[in-house]
């Protein structure tokens, strides 16, 4: 009998040993890779074009990207289609970008590499650095983050850093004042 107990123990601990590895296995294959800014700025495209915002996939940033001082416009998540997903940023830096706010037509605007993510999505371990963000025209309720421009409810930012950030404001062929209503380093709103 004891002899039939500890080999029952032995094979539950084995069974043990060995699950969390095959789960990392499968859930590491899972993850949609990213390298380069095409593949980026491809996320975008994906969640505006994906019904359900990419809720249930994982996208892993497997580069370090040097966006050269471009202005970002691909923001990943809009207010009608967030993203719905999990970013890892693997440890990974987005750096030397500009964000600019559009004026809105009386609709508010989210800026940011994510520009909305919804209240189950997840961004980790990232960083940014080297952002500037500014107001291109004067608009209704434009907000900007570096991470996100806004974070839903549960939405949850974790391990993320952000460096060199900087706000500008100014006008351009407008009689309206350029304004950001809220910018934040991690996320505007």
């Amino acid at each position: 009998m004891a002899k039939k107990w500890i080999s029952i123990c032995l094979s539950i601990a084995l069974a043990l040993s060995v699950s969390p590895s095959c789960i990392a296995a499968e859930s590491s294959a899972a993850a949609v890779e990213i390298s380069s800014a095409a593949e980026l700025k491809a996320l975008a495209d994906e969640i505006r074009n994906d019904s359900d915002g990419g809720r249930g996939k994982t996208y892993r940033l497997t580069a370090n990207l040097n966006l050269n001082g471009e202005v970002w416009e691909s923001f990943i998540g809009t207010e009608e289609k967030p993203f719905k997903g999990s970013f890892d940023g693997n440890g990974k830096i987005i750096e030397n970008f500009c964000i600019e706010t559009e004026p809105s037509d009386g609709k508010s605007t989210y800026a940011g590499i994510f520009g909305v993510i919804d209240n189950n999505s997840e961004i980790r371990d990232l960083g940014i650095e080297n952002v500037t963000v500014t107001s291109k025209v004067g608009g209704y309720n434009e907000n900007a983050g570096a991470v996100a421009g806004c974070a839903l409810g549960n939405a949850r930012i974790e391990d993320c850093y952000v460096r060199k950030f900087s706000v500008g404001y100014r006008k351009e062929n407008s009689s309206i004042g350029a304004e950001i209503n809220a910018a934040g380093a991690i996320a505007g709103v």
